[in-house]
C-alpha cells in the first residue's frame, strides 16, 4: 500500500509537468520542414505569442487540462487503507478531514495505535539495552545493567495527573505517595507533610 501510494503521489506529480498545461491545437496550415526532413513547429505556445494563419480554413483548438482531483482521491484511498491495515488513526494522515475530533473521539481513535507502540517499547526495549551496553564494552567501558525508559506515547495533562491522584487519595493512598506522584521530591513531601501534619 505505501508503494500504492508513493506511486499515485509520482503519478500526479508527472501529470502536473505534462499534462495540467492546457496544450494548443492547430489543423489546416502548411507545415515546414528543416533541411533533415524534420517538421518545424509552426507556432511557440505562450502568452506573448500569437497564433496566426494565412489559410482561412485553419483551425484552432486547445485540450482540456488534467484533472488532478482523481489523483488526489486515489492518494486518499490509500491513506485511508493504511491507516485501517497499521491501526493508525485516521487524522494522522488525513490533515483535512472536515471538523476536528473531540478530546474523547481522539482518545478512542488512539486506542489500537496506542496499544501497539506499547507493545514495541516492550518488544524493543531491552534490545536497545542490549545494544547499548554491547556499545559501551566495544568501547572499554564497565557497564551496569541498562534498562530502556520510554517516554508513555499518551501522555496525560497536568489536570488529568492531578485528578487521577485524587481519586487515588479517595480511595486511601496516603498523602506522601500522592504528593510523590504529583512531581515533588522527597525531601520537600517531608517538608509539605510535617507541615500539614498528617500521615
Amino acid at each position: 500500500m505505501q508503494d500504492g501510494l508513493n506511486k499515485s503521489v509520482l503519478d500526479m506529480l508527472v501529470a502536473m509537468e505534462f499534462a495540467a498545461y492546457r496544450q494548443r491545437w492547430a489543423a489546416g496550415i502548411e507545415v515546414e520542414y528543416d533541411k533533415d526532413g524534420k517538421t518545424v513547429a509552426p507556432f511557440k505556445a505562450g502568452v506573448e505569442h500569437l497564433w496566426i494563419a494565412n489559410d482561412p480554413s485553419a483551425k484552432f483548438g486547445d485540450f482540456e487540462a488534467a484533472q488532478l482531483e482523481q489523483f488526489l482521491k486515489v492518494k486518499d484511498g490509500f491513506r485511508v487503507d493504511i491507516a485501517s491495515v497499521t491501526g493508525t488513526p485516521l487524522h494522522y494522515l488525513l490533515q483535512n478531514t472536515g471538523g476536528f475530533p473531540s478530546g474523547e473521539s481522539l482518545k478512542k481513535a488512539e486506542t489500537r495505535f496506542l496499544a501497539k507502540v506499547r507493545d514495541r517499547q516492550t518488544s524493543f526495549g531491552q534490545v536497545w539495552a542490549d545494544v547499548m551496553e554491547f556499545a559501551l564494552r566495544i568501547e572499554g567501558r564497565k557497564t551496569a545493567r541498562l534498562i530502556t525508559e520510554w517516554e508513555d506515547p499518551a501522555p496525560m495533562s497536568e489536570r488529568e495527573v492531578l485528578e487521577n491522584i485524587l481519586l487515588k487519595k479517595q480511595i486511601g493512598l496516603p498523602v506522601e505517595q500522592a504528593l510523590l506522584e504529583a512531581g515533588y521530591g522527597e525531601a520537600d513531601v517531608k517538608e509539605m507533610v510535617k507541615n500539614l501534619g498528617v500521615e
